[in-house]
């Protein structure tokens, strides 16, 4: 018996540690998942929607009566910020955890694409593709119009102030999401300016979306070198056009 272990120990290794075999059959896998949601996007933008406004209503209005102020605030505008983020958490979480485990274990989507000429690579890449936009060189990012305009070029003091919150990030030490998160609340009180002041823009900069996943999580993601290298570009590009 050890002796049989031992002899597929380095098999295992090896299929663990090597490069994984991508081919254009992933594309393939993405064309599934968009015609996929093409059929239940107003069903899923309906029920996105509609949760955190019937909870808004019903806690906001309901629990609100009996509840006139939360720390200065009323009740309402108390409670409606938390339950923007949990909904969007809730989305992208069910969207990574319980929608893949449907498609695993119920419907078998991943047992029926493996049968054909896909690999387990190809279905992985597939499914990464849907955020492809976001793996791009640094020179490349495109910039949604509305977005830059509002979050940057026509943002009073946006501009200089993603140039400097670059500049305060070159060299920090630990570059994970909980120390970039720490980074960007001293440059807000630094600054003395609401954390939206800044945060639309650094996520603009980076991903050229007004929305996506997690802000800390993509800067960790990237890395310093592409951070940095994106808002310095998106600093140039509106100040090319606002001199």
């Amino acid at each position: 018996m050890t002796t049989a272990r031992r002899k597929t120990r380095p098999g295992i290794v090896a299929d663990l540690v090597r490069r994984p075999q991508v081919s254009w059959n992933c594309l393939r896998v993405w064309q599934r998942d968009r015609d996929a949601y093409m059929k239940y996007y107003k069903l899923s933008l309906l029920g996105s929607l509609g949760d955190p406004l019937l909870y808004l209503f019903a806690m906001g209005y309901g629990l609100g009566r009996f509840l006139e102020q939360m720390e200065g605030m009323s009740y309402m505008a108390f409670i409606a910020p938390g339950l923007v983020i949990s909904s969007a958490m809730f989305s992208a979480s069910f969207e990574c955890t319980y929608s893949a485990f449907l498609r695993m274990i119920y419907m078998k989507t991943y047992d029926a694409i493996l049968a054909t000429p896909l690999t387990i690579e190809d279905v992985v890449a597939g499914d990464i593709l849907d955020y492809a936009e976001f793996f791009v060189p640094d020179d490349a990012v495109t910039y949604d119009a509305k977005a830059f305009d509002k979050r940057l070029r026509n943002a009073p003091g946006a501009v200089d102030l993603l140039a400097r919150f670059a500049a305060s990030l070159a060299g920090t030490p630990n570059w994970d999401a909980q120390a970039l998160e720490a980074c960007l609340k001293e440059f807000v009180a630094a600054e003395e300016i609401k954390i939206g002041g800044i945060i639309h823009a650094v996520r603009v900069a980076l991903t050229g979306k007004g929305v996506g996943f997690g802000l800390y999580d993509a800067m960790a993601i990237l890395g310093e070198k592409s951070c940095l290298a994106r808002m310095q570009r998106a600093v140039h590009e509106a100040r090319q056009e606002n001199p």
